[in-house]
């Protein structure tokens, strides 16, 4: 019955924590020191409530930068070109996990190992 109507629906997981862009933003001034011995340590989960009294630890952004890695890995191995990747475009999830998300300028190669851009457009940049 939808069908006919033309309605569409989508159902998306929410992200308590929004995109990346804004996350880091509001974090302002809770980044911790980038000493040795802090790069060193295992990136624990951390509460992200009303508490802003909790410094957020490198191996927590470090964990944040692997999570994308291996986002964009992934695709490479599907062959997939994301496109549009930003820190936007990037939600961020209890327990310190991240999602890529916006594959709206995403392009699925083929039969090619390179990509090469034909249309007289301009490339999406910040």
């Amino acid at each position: 019955d939808k069908i006919r109507e033309r309605t569409c629906l989508a159902v998306i997981e929410f992200s308590p924590h929004g995109d990346l862009n804004g996350f880091l933003r509001n974090q302002l001034g809770r980044y911790a020191n980038l000493t040795p011995e802090i790069l060193a340590q295992s990136a624990q989960p951390i509460e992200m409530g009303s508490d802003t009294s909790s410094t957020i630890q490198p191996p927590v952004l470090s964990s944040f930068c692997m999570q994308i890695e291996n986002g964009m890995e992934f695709l490479s191995q599907k062959k997939v070109i994301h496109g549009d990747l930003a820190a936007r475009n990037v939600l961020v999830f209890d327990n310190n996990v991240v999602k890529i998300t916006d594959f709206g300028l995403s392009r699925k190669l083929y039969n090619c190992v390179n990509y090469t851009k034909t249309k007289q457009a301009a490339l999406p940049w910040r």
